[in-house]
């Protein structure tokens, strides 16, 4: 394939130059204008095909399907109500509402509402773009899964800082 570069003067009686790209190849030889036109020069008439900004050429023979955005809905309600909702049970557990003093309500809430909800609404909102949305559910879930693997009895993580009075 080989390439030459040549002028060519408008034909509107003005002075301005035009560059032409002019491609050479077995099967046809083309002239490609800065403003990303094609003329192609097969017969005795000019077909002219627009290239796209990243070069390949443009097919408009078939009636492509309308662009399509996708549409996320808004996840931060989710990840607010999580939070909310994990923090009103901690609160409630913290000052013993009703006689309330084991902690597997809070354990439970803690690790499926308020860490895995607002984990996932973390990589939601990550995703639609929302960067604040983003880092501050997974701040508040992080907290969520950490203080439900201290509450793990298992684990005994709660026991080893227990008072030994």
């Amino acid at each position: 394939m080989a390439t030459a570069l040549l002028s060519h003067r408008e034909d509107d009686g003005g002075d301005d130059q035009t560059a032409f790209r002019v491609v050479k190849d077995q099967r046809y030889v083309a002239a490609e204008k800065s403003d990303n036109t094609v003329h192609h020069l097969h017969g005795s008439q000019p077909l002219t095909a627009f290239t796209t900004p990243g070069g390949s050429s443009q097919d408009s023979s078939q009636p492509a399907l309308p662009v399509y955005h996708r549409k996320c809905a808004n996840i931060t309600p989710l990840g607010l109500l999580s939070f909310a909702g994990s923090a009103f049970l901690f609160n409630i557990y913290q000052i013993h509402t009703r006689g309330v003093t084991k902690p597997n309500v809070i354990l439970c809430l803690a690790l499926g509402f308020g860490g895995m909800a607002q984990t996932t609404a973390d990589i939601l909102e990550w995703v639609s773009g929302n960067t604040f949305g983003a880092v501050t559910l997974t701040s508040y879930g992080g907290f969520w899964f950490s203080y439900a693997y201290f509450l793990i009895p298992q684990l005994e993580v709660e026991a080893s800082y227990a008072a030994d009075h």
